[in-house]
């Protein structure tokens, strides 16, 4: 008997998500059962909406830092003639899996939708925050790919913190609980800033690497080659939106501007 082949799988995803694509093609391609997509519809916090949230949250500085940061980056990628993978969505019909739109994930409706498709595992790509009441309706787990590594580095933009912690860098599999990137550990790999790679590359690097190595660890796990084990929650901690002058400080460390690119190098690696 095979879990992966023979358990009901749900991949749980955001509209647009290029992630969630990933995950799903990875999914497929690694033998996992899957029954369906389904995507929380609600629009993202973009724009005007979301540098307003994002400012009262973690400081405005660092947050319109932050979206300088983002335009910069997608006017390069724009100049490269750089593309993103298809969204989940499209992946989805292109390999004849259903999409299911919920509102959200946490909803009433939604946590009916998943029921009636009594799924056993969950794969996470590009959803936010999954209450209790989610996570209890897959008997073998959601699992996730987290961008860094745990449990040192828990939260957001937790590359760039290593980095400046002169700490490696990577991405996490773990199984998903009722706290933020806490859940058991199924294997972390490292990963390196390349010489001449800007941050928003290196960090989009590594998104996709973990989105495509999630399934293919889960097979192991699920064949016996892998043990979850327990985060020590005493060790490292939650970060969040870097400030300003620390994004400096890991500049002046990395010796390197910013919006050095270093084009041929990043085409390579995205």
């Amino acid at each position: 008997m095979s879990v992966v082949k023979d358990s009901k799988t749900i991949i749980l995803s955001s509209r647009g998500s290029e992630l969630g694509g990933i995950v799903l093609a990875s999914a497929v391609k690694s033998g996992f059962r899957v029954s369906c997509v389904v995507i929380d519809s609600t629009p993202a916090r973009g724009g005007v909406r979301r540098v307003l949230f994002m400012g009262r949250h973690c400081g405005w500085s660092a947050t319109l830092y932050r979206a300088g940061e983002i335009l910069a980056f997608r006017a390069v990628l724009r100049r490269m003639s750089i593309r993103h993978g298809p969204p989940v969505d499209v992946v989805a019909a292109a390999l004849g899996v259903r999409v299911l739109n919920v509102e959200d994930h946490n909803s009433p409706e939604a946590l009916a939708v998943i029921a009636a498709e009594q799924p056993e595992i969950g794969l996470m790509g590009g959803v936010r925050i999954l209450k209790p009441a989610v996570i209890r309706l897959f008997p073998q787990g959601i699992y996730g790919a987290h961008p860094g590594l745990l449990p040192n580095y828990r939260g957001n933009y937790v590359s760039r913190w290593a980095l400046l912690n002169g700490d490696p860098i990577g991405y996490t599999i773990y199984r998903v609980n009722d706290r933020l990137d806490a859940g058991p550990i199924i294997k972390a790999v490292l990963d390196e800033m390349r010489p001449g790679m800007a941050l928003c590359f290196m960090e989009e690097r590594i998104i996709k690497n973990a989105g495509e190595a999630l399934a293919p660890i889960l097979v192991e796990y699920f064949n016996g080659a892998l043990t979850a084990i327990p985060q020590d929650l005493s060790q490292g901690k939650t970060y969040k939106l870097m400030p300003v002058r620390k994004v400096f400080e890991l500049h002046r460390k990395l010796s390197h501007s910013h919006f050095r690119f270093f084009v041929e190098t990043s085409r390579r690696e995205l």
